[in-house]
């Protein structure tokens, strides 16, 4: 498992308990107008981390849209394959 200062491997393991529900092959519904809010996590973290928040959002008749950073760990690998690690600046 990562090894991220504070966070526990039991911790990490919870996230296997979150539940969401996706219906695939489905239609849209034809009557109304739906606002649909984009959600990207400015930190980098999965939007799985987001989904009590988001199942909220949905139940109140939004349409949420979840974009995964490409750096979820926070850590950058450039093209020649240095890695530069991800600083959180706690000042």
């Amino acid at each position: 498992m990562a090894q991220i200062p504070g966070v526990t491997n039991a911790m990490l393991l919870q996230l296997k308990h979150l539940k969401s529900f996706a219906a695939k092959n489905t239609s849209a519904a034809s009557v109304g107008k739906y606002p649909v809010i984009i959600f990207s996590p400015g930190l980098g973290s999965p939007v799985q981390l987001y989904e009590n928040f988001i199942v909220e959002l949905v139940s109140h008749g939004y349409i949420v849209v979840g974009i995964n950073s490409p750096f979820i760990s926070g850590d950058i690998q450039l093209p020649n394959g240095h890695v530069v690690k991800f600083n959180v600046d706690v000042s």
